[in-house]
């Protein structure tokens, strides 16, 4: 559930989905997209929370891409395709964003799941990047969004107990 933008003056106003209460867009920015009325918060995207998260200053760490469909997998679309396509949707090169940065004036390296990138799920290039990223004297955490193992990221079957 994320909060819907009402049809009120071109976006300034939102409608909370949980408790419709309506929102002026700049507060409900302002108070980090959580709704004041109810608390339900909103989804965040990777760099929104890596805003919100580090202080000032903070940069991305550049990995090497990993084998883009080391499987062959087709689905409804050839993996490829919905790779290139989530990446002209979001901007993103992968469902993670690793950054090196500081909280409170502490180093860290974070990385972020971003789940408008295919679901947020794991392939090769999130765990070339979850993997690689963190290096001494850094300390690390990783944020993701929930979602299981897909399918299309070359798992026939996955059991949750």
């Amino acid at each position: 559930m994320t909060a819907v933008v009402a049809a009120v003056s071109d976006l300034d106003w939102i409608c909370c989905l949980k408790c419709r209460e309506i929102v002026y867009a700049r507060r409900y920015a302002r108070s980090l997209q959580v709704c004041p009325g109810c608390g339900m918060h909103g989804k965040l995207t990777a760099p929104e929370r890596i805003e919100q998260l580090l202080d000032p200053g903070w940069s991305e760490i550049e990995v090497a891409d990993a084998v883009e469909d080391p499987l062959g997998f087709v689905d409804s679309k050839p993996y490829p395709r919905r790779l290139r396509e989530a990446r002209e949707r979001t901007g993103l090169t992968e469902a993670v964003v690793c950054v090196r940065g500081e909280i409170d004036g502490r180093r860290v390296i974070t990385a972020v799941m971003d789940f408008r990138f295919l679901g947020g799920s794991l392939g090769s290039g999130v765990g070339e990047r979850i993997t690689v990223a963190p290096r001494p004297p850094f300390a690390s955490a990783r944020l993701s969004c929930w979602s299981p193992l897909r399918a299309v990221r070359g798992c026939r079957r996955v059991r949750f107990r």
